[in-house]
């Protein structure tokens, strides 16, 4: 997969356009967690209680998630069907690089259609991210003006899902690889 090419970057603009068309009341019908804009950054406020009381979090990185959540702007009004991990493990690709399936939908909710967007934004680079919005609202999907700077924080929190992934486990492990992402200059 060639995360940065323009015809894979529109694929998944498409392909997002028509997820995020679910209506949300069909997702909460078949069991699907519905989580509104509000409950998303409610959650994310506990996640980054909760990791910062387990573990020793870089007080910089505290202080950008902070201001992560308390700017509303950057922040979706909507919510919408997701998948939450779509990135190229996730992803099915048949012989000439079209999208032909995506695994794994464990993470599936209504939610911030920004976690969508997040994997494109971190790895396939600022051009193809374009491409990938522009295909997205070509296909009928709304965004807003600061989802690439959401998409940006996101990806700048993963250490709390991480740290989230690693309490729940219990594996020392996993607690020693999260203490590592949550406070760098702490660990060497």
């Amino acid at each position: 997969m060639d995360a940065e090419s323009h015809e894979f970057a529109s694929a998944l603009g498409r392909l997002l356009a028509e997820l995020h068309s679910i209506d949300p009341e069909e997702a909460r019908a078949a069991g699907l967690e519905v989580r509104s804009p509000e409950d998303s950054r409610a959650r994310w406020q506990e996640e980054i209680d909760a990791v910062a009381s387990e573990f020793d979090v870089a007080s910089d990185l505290l202080a950008r998630w902070r201001t992560w959540l308390d700017a509303d702007e950057l922040w979706p009004q909507r919510a919408v069907m997701t998948h939450g991990e779509l990135y190229p493990a996730h992803i099915l690709l048949g012989e000439t690089g079209q999208i032909t399936g995506i695994l794994d939908w464990t993470t599936a909710r209504v939610d911030d259609p920004g976690r969508d967007f997040s994997y494109q934004f971190s790895i396939a680079g600022q051009e193809a991210f374009e491409v990938t919005v522009d295909a997205y609202e070509e296909a009928g999907g709304t965004v807003w003006p600061q989802l690439a700077e959401h998409c940006h924080e996101l990806w700048a929190a993963s250490p709390v899902a991480y740290g989230m992934f690693a309490l729940t486990t219990g594996d020392p492990q996993h607690r020693i690889a999260a203490a590592a992402l949550l406070n760098p200059e702490a660990t060497g």
